[in-house]
């Protein structure tokens, strides 16, 4: 409870950080970059956009429809346009879980209405985590050479030690506790009281549909770094895609830490840092975190989310 009560002053805890960094950039550089800013890439990025979240509608499709649920694309499309939009705008990106709203709309049970949700989650957190181990490992390769080989070994072993904890059991106790954390307390009640039938319904979905959803997480996965490398791009940053798609890797997960807005400051202090060892500016790097994960992707996903809003208020 005392978490729960202090939980909202950690997020300005990213704000002060964005502050004090905006107060180290030269404003010149950063007027003269963002007006020479070629739009064409800004066109790219919307198309990726949309083709991210087609692909992750598809996904979140092939979980639904083992459930039983039969909306069509359009109408799973326009969900998740509006939910993504109050993602990036919440810490953890709770805001995504506003599609059990429209679940439960339909009459769908509130244990029923968050198995999908909770899976589709999953996913992009496993591609994460694996991001995540590939690009520490890089980037401690370049930092630390000498303890490459000490970090690749425990690596694999706290990956296998989580592998066992799962198998285990580990991955029920560790869900519901979470959702004992983020649900209100009459929600988690709920789920509670159908919690056999929850893990029932989960278990089946998870496991049949693993090789369909985690293709389309996949590609997914890679619009997303094409949509930040057309950032860059525009910016006229010459990069490697690679290279920048690791940096993006540890900005998401840092910007999952619920201390900040959308990873605000945080997002932005990790590509400085990363940024600044291929001999680019703080600036550059600045821009490139903050219009990829703020500007871009709010300016796109409201105007999305808005076409998506009105499309389902008149669905039929």
């Amino acid at each position: 409870m005392a978490f729960k009560s202090y939980f909202k002053w950690f997020q300005i805890i990213g704000i002060i950080l964005l502050i004090y960094i905006l107060t180290r950039l030269d404003l010149n550089t950063i007027i003269v970059n963002v007006k020479n800013f070629d739009l064409n890439w800004l066109f790219v990025y919307g198309l990726l956009t949309i083709s991210m979240l087609i692909l992750k509608s598809l996904r979140w499709e092939t979980a639904l429809k083992k459930q039983g649920v039969n909306y069509s694309l359009k109408k799973i499309l326009t969900i998740f346009t509006i939910t993504s939009f109050w993602g990036i705008i919440t810490p953890g990106r709770i805001g995504e879980f506003g599609k059990i709203l429209y679940l439960q709309n339909d009459n769908l049970p509130f244990s029923r209405s968050i198995v999908t949700i909770i899976i589709d989650r999953i996913y992009d957190i496993a591609l994460l985590f694996i991001m995540g181990i590939i690009s520490f490992l890089f980037f401690i390769n370049i930092l630390v050479p000498d303890l490459s080989l000490i970090v690749l070994i425990l690596s694999v072993l706290i990956t296998l030690i989580i592998i066992i904890y799962f198998i285990r059991g580990g991955l029920w106790v560790l869900l519901k506790r979470t959702l004992r954390t983020i649900l209100p307390k009459d929600k988690y009640e709920r789920l509670n009281s159908d919690w056999s039938l929850f893990k029932a319904d989960f278990s089946f979905i998870f496991i049949s549909t693993i090789p369909k959803m985690f293709f389309y997480s996949i590609i997914a996965s890679l619009c997303y770094y094409l949509q930040i490398y057309a950032v860059a791009l525009g910016f006229g940053v010459n990069v490697s895609f690679i290279y920048l798609a690791l940096c993006s890797s540890v900005g998401a997960i840092i910007s999952w830490i619920p201390i900040s807005i959308g990873g605000l400051g945080t997002r932005e202090a990790v590509f400085i840092f990363l940024l600044s060892k291929v001999s680019i500016s703080t600036e550059s790097a600045v821009l490139i975190s903050f219009f990829d994960s703020s500007v871009f992707a709010i300016i796109v996903l409201s105007i999305l989310a808005t076409l998506s809003y009105i499309y389902l208020k008149n669905y039929k």
